[in-house]
This record gives structure tokens, sequence and C-alpha cells, in this order.
């Protein structure tokens, strides 16, 4: 067990009264659930920065399709081909010709 003063893994760890580092076993406000370190902790899907994320695809028609199968309360295809909450979507585009003319669909952006 490691003590929190050498540093826990805030993404999926907190400190506990003791001052030790335990696993989440609830989310946060602060910390993205479900969590994982690598992708084998995700079941099929990828650990992107400590939440899993179901792959997708922004080329096929109705990319949104394959990520509200997997989770209607994540049910959009991001610009980087992982699912997303609506309330995550930040973006523009998801796809060049979702931008106006001269501009380019960068990182869910229109630039």
């Amino acid at each position: 067990m490691r003590r929190c003063d050498a540093g826990c893994d805030a993404t999926i760890e907190v400190c506990d009264a003791e001052g030790f580092c335990r696993p989440r076993t609830s989310p946060d406000a602060e910390a993205p659930s479900p969590f994982c370190r690598t992708d084998a902790d995700c079941d099929g899907s990828l650990c992107v920065q400590g939440l899993c994320r179901t792959a997708c695809d922004i080329t096929v028609p109705e990319p949104d399709a394959i990520c509200a199968s997997y989770d209607g309360q994540v049910p959009l295809c991001g610009p980087d081909n992982l699912c997303y909450a609506e309330s995550e979507m930040q973006s523009d585009c998801r796809a060049q010709s979702e931008c106006p003319d001269g501009e380019d669909c960068v990182d869910g952006k229109c630039r």
C-alpha cells in the first residue's frame, strides 16, 4: 500500500483517512468513471486517460449508432473515433463536410 504523500493516482484512487492510497469505490464529480489503468481493464474497449471508451468510426453512415448500441448514455461518436456523452462533446464537427468552405475539421473544431 502506498502512502498519500508518495502520490495517489487521482483518476482511480483516493487518499483515505489513514493517509494511504485506496481504489475509488464510487465516482465523484472530479473523477472519470469507469476507472481503468490499461485497455485490459475495459472489457473490450480502450482505456483513455483513466476512462474506458468504446471505439467508433465517424466515416461510416450513422457513426453514433455503434455508441448508442453499447451505452445509451454515451451515444455520440467523437472526432477521435471514441464514444462520448453529449455533455462531453464540445465539438463543432466530426467530419470535414460539417465545416464551412475554407475551414478544416481539426480536433472537433472547424478552423
